[in-house]
């Protein structure tokens, strides 16, 4: 780890050669943080996507570190990789945040309500178990 870094500033190819090894040094914590996020989203989502966005994050993380915070640059680097690859997903997604939340929590209900009866639940069996109308 570059523990002389105090704030990375570009200068030259001086600059450039540092920000690469600072690069390669961290791209396996990419990997990682990729792969741990990877694991938990549909097929079609490409682990290679997630790296991608999440070398951007660390370069950025690189660009605006600053030593002088008392952080260390791998903390500092896994919040804006992991952070960059959210952000990607977010903006992929079709669907509000809302949307996405209320789908979660009547696909509870329908599980818990098939639990309970033994069979697929009628929409009014799921309303009942969301406590919400069946109009909702």
């Amino acid at each position: 780890m570059a523990t002389g870094l105090q704030h990375y500033r570009p200068a030259g190819n001086e600059g450039n050669t540092e920000r690469e090894a600072l690069v390669l040094e961290h791209l396996p914590q990419v990997c990682l943080i990729a792969r741990r996020i990877h694991d938990r989203l549909p097929d079609y989502i490409s682990l290679d996507d997630l790296i991608s966005t999440g070398v951007v994050g660390l370069m950025a993380a690189i660009d605006n570190f600053d030593a002088t915070l008392g952080v260390q640059l791998n903390t500092y680097a896994e919040r804006r990789i992991r952070g960059a690859i959210i952000d990607s997903l977010r903006e992929m997604d079709w669907a509000p945040r809302e949307t996405r939340r209320r789908s979660k929590a009547i696909e509870a209900a329908i599980h818990r309500a098939k639990q309970r009866f033994g069979k697929e639940p009628s929409e009014e069996e799921i309303a009942a178990e969301l406590n919400i109308a069946v109009a909702e």
